[in-house]
């Protein structure tokens, strides 16, 4: 009666799910992640970019699969195929939606959404942050902690462009706004060693 979502290929049997992620060089730090629910989830198909099919595996509470600008979603899916290659796990894309600590989390395949996302008021930028992930962060593993921030900061700038290119100036104005309020009440600046 648990649902699980886990990156990679995953079998559900009777009494367990196994997950197999066979892409090589994919990262520690978001490869394992694992989500559970009892019951499961409501699935909505938002579509398909190219051969990657992408659902939405949804939390009733959420009302994700109504706010989800889907012909945006699939554009910006297509934008980072052509600009990085085809997407790198295969044929699906799946994202789920929880009580997350994050507004998101991307792992190889999977994206974890938090169920309070739409009240946020930037749910597609949310998604498509998450997505760049798919390329950005979830090809490489990062040397160390500080370098944290360049793939957040590529996730972003990515979703940026997206929406400057893609006659979205509100979201592209709100993007930057954000960027710089959070920067005037950072604690800390993220600045190379050497």
């Amino acid at each position: 009666g648990t649902e699980v979502f886990c990156p990679g290929t995953r079998t559900a049997r009777e009494t367990e799910t196994v997950c197999v992620l066979d892409h090589r060089g994919a990262p520690t730090y978001s490869s394992f992640g694992v989500m559970a629910l009892a019951g499961g989830w409501r699935a909505t198909e938002l579509g398909a970019a190219g051969s990657v099919r992408v659902t939405l595996h949804d939390t009733p509470r959420s009302r994700l699969a109504e706010s989800i600008d889907r012909p945006r979603l699939l554009g910006f899916l297509g934008f980072m195929a052509e600009r990085f290659g085809p997407y790198p796990y295969g044929d699906t894309l799946r994202f789920v939606s929880g009580p997350t600590y994050w507004s998101g989390f991307e792992h190889p395949g999977n994206v974890a959404l938090a169920e309070t996302l739409v009240a946020g008021g930037r749910t597609d930028h949310t998604v498509r942050h998450e997505v760049a992930h798919q390329w950005a962060g979830d090809q490489t593993t990062v040397a160390a902690v500080k370098d944290f921030v360049w793939k957040e900061s590529m996730a972003e700038y990515l979703s940026y462009v997206f929406e400057d290119e893609n006659g979205l100036p509100d979201q592209a104005r709100t993007s930057l706004t954000v960027w710089r309020d959070s920067a005037a009440r950072a604690d800390h600046y993220p600045v190379p060693d050497e």
